[in-house]
């Protein structure tokens, strides 16, 4: 899979700041603290994470093919149109 970046700067298209998918919820279980001393130090429990992960996987393995024929019919398209 090829990064969206080259994509989205080529056409012009908005590019979000930060989506917020990377930020872990302690009630989810995925993140524990615990204080020691004057330091509070945070544990990342990868399993409940899993189902995400899993989710993602086939959101690209859906999307993949699908946004490169939609590049593809952009550039044709460019083609077609220039001059």
């Amino acid at each position: 899979m090829r990064p969206p970046g080259p994509r989205v700067e080529r056409h012009g298209w908005p590019h979000p700041d930060n989506d917020g998918i990377g930020v872990c919820h302690p009630g989810v279980g995925s993140v524990s603290s615990t204080v020691a001393a004057q330091r509070r130090v945070h544990r990342l429990n990868p399993r409940p994470l899993a189902g995400m992960a899993e989710w993602a996987a086939r959101q690209q393995r859906f999307w993949n093919h699908r946004i490169d024929a939609l590049e593809q019919h952009l550039l044709d398209h460019d083609k077609e149109h220039e001059g």
